[in-house]
C-alpha cells in the first residue's frame, strides 16, 4: 500500500512539474504577446499626428522657388511653372480654362487640320451644331 502511495505521489509530482512548465511557457508567451500589442498600439497612436502636418504652406513654396533661382534662372522658372500648375490642378474650373487655352494655342500653332478635326467640323455643319 505504501508503494502505491509513493507511486501516486511521484505521479502527482510529475504532473505538477509538467503543469509548472506549461504555465511558465504560457506566461512567457502571454507576456510577449502583450509587449507586441503595446508596441503596435504606440505606433498606431502616433501615425495621425503625421497627417496633421501641412508642409505646403505659402512661405515654404516661396522659399523653394527662391532656392531654385539660386541654381539658375531656368530652374527657378521651371519651379514657378510647376507651382502654378499645382495650384491650377487643385481647381476644376481653372483646369478647364487652362485646357481650353492650351487647345486654342495648339490650334493656332498648327493651322492644318487633321482628318478627325475636319470630320468633326463637317459633322457639326451638317447637324447644325455650329
Amino acid at each position: 500500500m505504501q508503494s502505491n502511495l509513493q507511486s501516486a505521489a511521484q505521479v502527482l509530482r510529475s504532473i505538477e512539474q509538467v503543469l509548472r512548465r506549461v504555465f511558465r511557457q504560457n506566461l512567457l508567451t502571454l507576456g510577449f504577446m502583450i509587449l507586441v500589442s503595446a508596441l503596435g498600439l504606440y505606433l498606431a497612436i502616433n501615425q495621425p499626428a503625421y497627417a496633421g502636418v501641412n508642409l505646403a504652406t505659402e512661405s515654404a513654396t516661396s522659399q523653394k522657388i527662391d532656392r531654385s533661382y539660386e541654381y539658375s534662372q531656368s530652374t527657378g522658372d521651371r519651379e514657378e511653372a510647376y507651382e502654378e500648375a499645382v495650384e491650377a490642378a487643385s481647381n476644376e474650373k481653372t483646369q478647364e480654362e487652362l485646357y481650353e487655352k492650351d487647345l486654342q494655342e495648339y490650334r493656332e500653332s498648327k493651322p492644318s487640320q487633321g482628318i478627325v478635326e475636319g470630320a468633326k467640323e463637317l459633322l457639326d455643319k451638317v447637324t447644325g451644331d455650329q
